[in-house]
């Protein structure tokens, strides 16, 4: 997708077409190509997976499973 990322950016093909000629589907395009907007990286931005950082403290977290024990 790396190619059609650049292809976007000067666009003489619609988005439709691209995603056509890479075989993804027209919202996929779409979305990689919004990702692109927001971040000014031509790459894909590495996802965060299973929710977001803790910010319990190893201390809070010992205190909370003593507590449930």
């Amino acid at each position: 997708m790396q190619l059609s990322l650049g292809l976007v950016a000067d666009p003489p093909y619609s988005m439709r077409v691209l995603a056509g000629r890479f075989s993804v589907s027209y919202d996929y395009a779409k979305k990689i190509s919004a990702q692109r907007l927001r971040s000014g990286k031509s790459e894909r931005v590495e996802q965060r997976r299973w929710g977001r950082i803790s910010r319990v403290t190893p201390a809070v977290e010992a205190e909370l499973l003593r507590l449930l024990r």
